[in-house]
C-alpha cells in the first residue's frame, strides 16, 4: 500500500540534476570510499566490448534501505546521461535498475518514500516500476495459463498497471531515458501491444542507436510466442547489422532465432536438434544468454564439466545473474558428489556461495530458498563464513 502523504521537502520539488559534462562519471567512489562497481571476475578472458566491471546490485539496494535517495538520484541520472554518449555504459545503467526488480514487499515503503520526497525524480519512478513489474511476474507464477488461478492474473495485472503508470510519469519527466523506453517496450510486449512496441523502439533508437540491450529487448518482442516470427527476427537482425561496426555485440542478434528454436526443440524432446540450434546461435557471438541455455542443456544431459564451463562464461559476462548462479551451484554440487578431498571441498564450497548469493539477489525466489535449505541440511560444513 502507498504510504500516507507527508510534507515534501523543498529541495525535492526541483528537478534532479543530470551530469552533462563529457567527463562526468557515476563510477567515482561515494562518500566513505564506497564503490558501486563489482570487482573484475577472475575468469574474465573474453573482450565483450564493454567495461569489465558492472554495478553491484546489492550495493544499490543498500543505498535504498539506508534512504540515500539523493545519492541514488545522482548516480542513476549520471549513468542515464552517460549512456546517451557511450553505449558501453548500458550494462551498468540497466544493472543498477535491476537492483529494484525483485518482488520483495519490504522494499516498497522505501520506494514509495523516495517517490514522495522527490516527486521530480524519474529515477525513483523507474525504480518503483521495476519493483512492480517483478511483483507482477511473481504474482503470475510459472505454471501454464490453464493451470494458473484467475486471481493470480488479476494480481499480475494490478502490478503491471502500477508499473505502466510509473513508467509513463518517468518518461514525461525524462523523455530521454532509455531505461523507461526499455521497460515500456517490455510491458507493451506483455500485453501484446505490438504497435506501441514499434513506435517506442523507433524513438529509443534515435537516442542511442548503438544500444545492444534495447535491440535485444525488441528481439524478444519478435519471438513467435509474442506474435512475431523468425522471419521478422531475421529481418531485424539484418537491419541492425550495420551498427555492429560500432558495437560488435549487435552481431549476436542473429543468434536469437536459433536460441529460441533450441529451447522449443529441447522441450519437445529433440535433443539433437536443440544442441545444433544452440551451437548455431553461438556462432553469432559468445553471448551469455546463448551460453546459459547450452549450459542448461549440458546440465540436464549430465555433462556437468561442460555445463560448468558454460555457466562460468555466463557469469564472467553477467556476474550477478541469479539464475546462472543457481544453475552453476547445481552443477558444482553434482561434481562435488563425485569428487574427493580438496576437489570435493572446492566444489561444495563454491556451490554454497553461489546459491547463497542467488538467494540474496532474489529473496522472493522459492527455489533458491529451498536449495539453500538443502545445502544447509546436507553440507553445512561448506557454508560460507558470515559477512563481517
Amino acid at each position: 500500500p502507498v504510504d500516507a502523504p507527508t510534507p515534501v521537502e523543498t529541495e525535492a520539488t526541483a528537478p534532479v540534476a543530470v551530469a552533462s559534462s563529457p567527463d562526468a562519471t557515476p563510477d567515482a567512489p561515494l562518500a566513505g570510499g564506497i564503490s558501486l562497481l563489482l570487482p573484475v571476475a577472475d575468469q574474465q578472458t573474453d573482450d565483450f566490448g564493454y567495461p569489465d566491471q558492472t554495478v553491484d546490485r546489492l550495493a544499490v539496494r543498500r543505498l535504498l534501505v539506508s534512504k540515500s535517495y539523493d545519492v541514488l538520484d545522482r548516480v542513476l541520472a549520471a549513468y542515464g546521461d552517460s549512456v546517451l554518449r557511450d553505449y558501453r555504459v548500458e550494462y551498468r545503467l540497466f544493472d543498477a535498475y535491476a537492483a529494484f526488480g525483485v518482488a520483495v514487499p519490504a522494499f516498497e515503503p522505501f520506494l514509495n518514500e523516495w517517490v514522495r520526497k522527490r516527486p521530480k525524480s524519474a529515477a525513483a519512478l523507474l525504480a518503483r516500476a521495476s519493483f512492480y513489474r517483478a511483483s507482477g511476474w511473481n504474482a503470475r507464477g510459472t505454471r501454464y495459463a490453464s493451470e494458473t488461478p484467475k486471481d493470480q492474473f488479476r494480481r499480475m495485472n494490478y502490478f503491471f498497471e502500477r508499473s505502466a503508470a510509473d513508467l509513463g510519469a518517468a518518461h514525461r519527466l525524462d523523455p530521454k531515458s532509455i531505461v523507461a523506453y526499455r521497460q515500456m517496450i517490455d510491458i507493451s510486449t506483455t500485453v501484446s501491444d505490438r504497435g506501441s512496441v514499434r513506435t517506442l523502439m523507433a524513438e529509443a533508437m534515435k537516442l542511442q542507436p548503438s544500444s545492444f540491450l534495447l535491440r535485444a529487448t525488441y528481439m524478444h518482442n519478435l519471438l513467435p510466442r509474442w506474435g512475431g516470427s523468425y522471419e521478422a527476427m531475421a529481418q531485424f537482425a539484418a537491419e541492425s547489422a550495420p551498427y555492429a561496426a560500432r558495437n560488435p555485440r549487435i552481431k549476436a542478434l542473429g543468434g536469437f532465432a536459433d536460441w529460441d528454436k533450441g529451447r522449443l526443440s529441447e522441450s519437445a524432446g529433440d535433443k539433437g536438434d536443440a544442441i545444433e540450434a544452440y551451437e548455431r546461435a553461438l556462432r553469432f557471438g559468445n553471448f551469455w544468454q546463448f551460453r546459459y541455455q547450452r549450459g542448461e542443456y549440458n546440465s540436464r544431459s549430465h555433462q556437468n564439466e561442460e555445463a560448468l564451463e558454460d555457466f562460468n562464461s555466463v557469469l564472467a559476462q553477467y556476474p550477478q545473474n541469479d539464475e546462472a548462479l543457481s544453475a552453476r551451484a547445481t552443477v558444482e554440487y553434482e561434481l562435488g558428489r563425485l569428487a574427493f578431498g580438496e576437489a570435493k571441498a572446492a566444489y561444495f564450497s563454491q556451490a554454497f556461495r553461489d546459491i547463497a548469493l542467488a538467494a540474496t539477489l532474489d529473496p522472493a525466489n522459492a527455489d533458491y530458498r529451498n536449495d539453500l535449505d538443502f545445502y544447509n541440511k546436507n553440507i553445512p560444513e561448506y557454508a560460507p563464513p558470515p559477512e563481517t
